[in-house]
């Protein structure tokens, strides 16, 4: 049955993906998307997407929003995959998430096989490392086979080394655990007042949104090939500012309001931030 699901992948141009059981899922199931699993799930879908494309020379933006909103390229793909899979099984129901799935995506990408579940909570993909986006369709349809799940990255220590906040902390010797009041990704996105740490971790860090230092500096990322995906590739726009910021509505950080980023831009020239080109 998966070989002939395949088939709906590949034409897609979805050619990274897994199968594992919904039941061995932990139970996370607390957002307002938990009404939207279908009744009696038994299986889960998942697809990594890989997003890197060549790094610009200068940047002030995550490799994975200098293009266009990942959410709706994904989306697109799942949901024309979902009608078909619904033609084809027509009693069984096909759900497609991606971010705002009401399962944890990571755990389920990991027991899909799909790659090395890293310390820093990032899965990575043996071709195309962790710069993959994580999307899955939830199903009741169930199979005669899952997939594996691969282990666990190498357990260096580089990504905590490299987080510039100190949010990834060890546990028993082992765990790394997210702070995310000291994740400079989340402090980009953050509403409302910021401690001066926070503002100073910002124009270190130098960028209006997110931060990529965990994956980039990850010896498991170093021969990460650029994405195969053609979308990932239009209408990049690696440098906010005050002059474009009003020409956000397609990208993955307009939800948050200009508000924010102009917050930020203005943090980074005060303090004179530096760009990141890496």
């Amino acid at each position: 049955m998966k070989g002939k699901i395949s088939k709906f992948f590949e034409k897609h141009g979805l050619n990274i993906y897994g199968f594992c059981r919904f039941d061995a899922l932990s139970e996370p199931f607390k957002t307002r998307n938990a009404c939207l699993i279908p009744e009696n799930a038994k299986s889960v879908i998942t697809f990594l997407f890989p997003y890197k494309t060549p790094a610009p020379k200068k940047r002030n933006l995550s490799l994975y929003c200098i293009g266009l909103d990942y959410h709706t390229i994904i989306q697109n793909k799942l949901s024309a995959v979902c009608s078909e899979l619904s033609e084809l099984f027509p009693k069984n129901t096909f759900v497609s998430f991606c971010d705002n799935s009401p399962i944890h995506e990571t755990q389920a990408a990991y027991l899909s096989g799909l790659g090395y579940l890293g310390k820093n909570s990032l899965i990575i993909h043996r071709k195309y490392g962790s710069f993959c986006f994580i999307g899955e369709i939830v199903t009741d349809l169930e199979f005669d086979s899952y997939s594996s799940p691969l282990g666990f990255c190498l357990g260096c220590g580089e990504c905590l080394n490299a987080c510039a906040g100190g949010a990834l902390k060890i546990s028993d010797g082992q765990v790394y655990l997210l702070e995310k009041e000291s994740c400079v990704s989340h402090i980009t996105q953050k509403k409302g007042a910021l401690t001066e740490r926070q503002v100073d971790l910002i124009s270190e860090n130098g960028l209006v949104w997110g931060c990529d230092n965990c994956s980039i500096y990850c010896p498991m990322n170093k021969q990460a090939e650029d994405t195969y995906i053609d979308e990932f590739y239009l209408s990049q726009m690696p440098v906010l500012s005050e002059q474009n910021v009003d020409d956000i509505s397609e990208r993955a950080y307009a939800y948050k309001g200009k508000e924010i980023l102009l917050r930020n831009l203005g943090i980074i020239g005060q303090k004179g931030g530096n760009n990141k080109g890496k």
